[in-house]
């Protein structure tokens, strides 16, 4: 249960939704997807966790992962992500979805006030105990006409297909053909494709003979189960920091152990970054005309060993 403070459930909302409609600068709206966000009670769907917890624009672990160097098995997903994808979704009265990533279910309720009584939503997730929780929360909150079901996602759900809308609250690292069959003509699939260790939010539209997309925005997933197109690897010997890279890429991670303790180099390229310029533009131009560009990520104890000096604190 919700830890009480007296703060207004209604009230936290608002204010979170505030906050990511002022914060967001991609110009992309839709009134529809925000009414759900100020309608959907979250914490409702995080029992365990206080319920400032619940409204902070933050993701929410549900399951940890028994390997405590690993990421996650399952959390909530950021609150500003999730309305961005709602609105890159563009879901209509009456439209069939289907979602791969059960989470919390909150997304799932999110996807059934959109689509209305007339419209059908169907969430999976490949992990039993996932769907179990995300079963539990629905029905307590009164969307028992969500459909849960326990499966590989990259599978989808032929059965209950085509589908009008397609998302995924998981980071893919190439979209599975069976989505492609079950998605509808002028469908739509929102995506995190991961790329060069990094996800970015993708929407497509499904047209006669390929996808084309028309928004993207840098976001942060765990990587899906069962998709083995990224690699990553410890590069010192403490395992406090990790390189991700993709298996197109021809990396050897052994190569770089002794980089984080070699003395500084500091080569000017020529390029200047304006004070506005977003990180992910210049990762994505880089990661584009770059074949070696990969990822690497530190624990905060590698600082303190000397390993790194992060540009930004």
């Amino acid at each position: 249960m919700n830890t009480p403070t007296g703060a207004c459930p209604e009230d936290l909302r608002n204010r979170l939704v505030d906050a990511i409609l002022k914060e967001d600068l991609s110009g992309l709206r839709d009134s529809r997807a925000e009414t759900a966000m100020r309608t959907v009670a979250r914490h409702a769907f995080l029992p365990d966790a206080p319920i400032e917890a619940a409204y902070a624009n933050k993701s929410v672990t549900i399951k940890d992962n028994p390997d405590e160097d690993a990421l996650p098995l399952s959390c909530a997903s950021q609150p500003d992500v999730v309305h961005f994808m709602l609105v890159q979704l563009a879901v209509r009265e009456g439209d069939n979805v289907f979602e791969i990533g059960a989470g919390t279910g909150y997304n799932a309720a999110l996807l059934k006030h959109l689509t209305g009584k007339s419209g059908r939503v169907t969430t999976c997730d490949i992990d039993p105990d996932v769907t179990a929780y995300a079963r539990r929360t629905l029905d307590a909150n009164g969307y028992d006409d969500v459909r849960v079901v326990t499966r590989d996602g990259a599978l989808g759900a032929p059965e209950f297909s085509p589908y009008n809308r397609m998302i995924a609250t998981v980071g893919m690292w190439d979209l599975p053909g069976a989505w492609w069959d079950q998605l509808a003509v002028g469908g739509r699939l929102v995506v995190p494709l991961r790329w060069r260790g990094l996800s970015r939010a993708v929407a497509f539209q499904r047209e006669e003979g390929r996808m084309r997309s028309d928004s993207v925005k840098m976001c942060g997933f765990l990587p899906v189960i069962g998709q083995d197109g990224e690699r990553n690897d410890y590069i010192d010997d403490d395992r406090l920091v990790r390189l991700y890279w993709d298996e197109d890429q021809s990396i050897a991670p052994e190569l770089l152990r002794d980089a984080l303790t070699r003395p500084k180099s500091v080569v000017w390229t020529d390029v200047t970054v304006g004070p506005v310029e977003s990180f992910d533009g210049v990762w994505l131009r880089l990661s584009a005309t770059e074949r070696a560009t990969c990822r690497i990520t530190a624990k905060p104890t590698a600082g303190e060993a000397g390993l790194h000096r992060p540009a930004s604190p």
